[in-house]
């Protein structure tokens, strides 16, 4: 199914709101990084050189080969300049998302007057002409002109984010859950965790799109690793796992209870992926725990398994 916002949202009051605080550090720039930005310069320097010298020999020796040479030369410049923009844009928009979480957390401290229509007006800017942007402006039509900053960004947050967030978590939890399953059925667990990855990592990006953000391949790649980093840093141990496997697993006759063990764990951490997904691509900051727990997604499992395991008997 597409997890992608629809042309219209309609709005609903009655999710409560989520919550973590927002990330503000930005890490300085490596020596290494500006290493590998160096080697590329070079790499493309080369390579447009060698380009510039094989056409100057094809116009040379064949005037045709040296024309559709330079044709298929232009069609490359204009993808790469494309997905350069796109970059670009992509980078910008998790930049001006990141910066309104930061001005959010700033208005809900200080709880001052007057001063988040200039946030209104990223925000809005952020979402024009999308879907997203449809309900804001929705939600900027029914808002009370009375509010502090501090509780228009509970308002925005309210009957406007959340409506992403609910399908955010709807989204988090059936491919949390669908995974697990998946690794915990696998006679072959590295393939599948090659599997697992992949659908995690296109988990990410239906979150980005659900928050309205357009990135590239090098973008969502950048972004996917960032929240794995975060999510490996934040992740904590579930003490509680092993009792409800064997509580759980009763009548998973014929499975065992590590696999089934191994697919609850792998959910777990891909349902924190995408928990980490929302954080980075909220354009407010989420102030309310996620609407399931680890419960949810290991009774998710069990059921599934068991009626896997119902049907290859029938």
């Amino acid at each position: 199914s597409d997890w992608g916002v629809p042309e219209t949202i309609s709005g609903d009051d009655s999710m409560p709101l989520l919550s973590e605080q927002p990330i503000t550090d930005k890490p300085a720039t490596s020596w290494g990084k500006k290493a590998v930005i160096l080697l590329l310069m070079v790499i493309v320097a080369i390579f447009s050189w060698q380009c510039y010298v094989t056409l100057i020999g094809l116009l040379i020796s064949n005037v045709i080969l040296g024309i559709a040479f330079a044709v298929l030369l232009a069609f490359f410049a204009v993808v790469i300049a494309v997905e350069i923009f796109r970059f670009i844009k992509g980078q910008r928009q998790l930049a001006k998302a990141e910066q309104l979480r930061e001005q959010a957390a700033l208005f809900i401290r200080e709880r001052s007057h007057g001063k988040s229509d200039a946030f209104i007006s990223e925000l809005t800017s952020l979402y024009q002409n999308t879907a997203q942007g449809e309900l804001l402006q929705t939600c900027l039509k029914n808002q009370p002109d009375y509010l502090n900053d501090a509780e228009v960004i509970d308002y925005l947050s309210e009957h406007f984010v959340a409506e992403l967030d609910k399908q955010a978590y709807r989204l988090i939890q059936n491919e949390s859950v669908n995974i697990g399953v998946l690794i915990a059925l696998s006679p072959l667990a590295v393939i599948d965790a090659l599997v697992a990855l992949w659908r995690s990592f296109k988990l990410v990006n239906q979150i980005n799109k659900i928050y309205g953000l357009s990135l590239t391949r090098i973008g969502q790649w950048q972004v996917f690793f960032k929240i794995i980093k975060m999510t490996l840093l934040a992740a904590g141990t579930e003490a509680a796992i092993s009792s409800m496997i064997e509580k759980t697993s009763t009548g998973l006759t014929g499975m065992v209870a590590g696999s089934v063990a191994q697919g609850i764990g792998v959910s777990i951490y891909v349902s924190r992926l995408g928990q980490e997904a929302i954080k980075q691509s909220r354009p407010i900051i989420v102030n309310r725990k996620p609407p399931f727990g680890v419960a949810v997604l290991v009774e998710g499992i069990i059921n599934k398994l068991k009626k896997k395991q119902t049907e290859s008997q029938v």
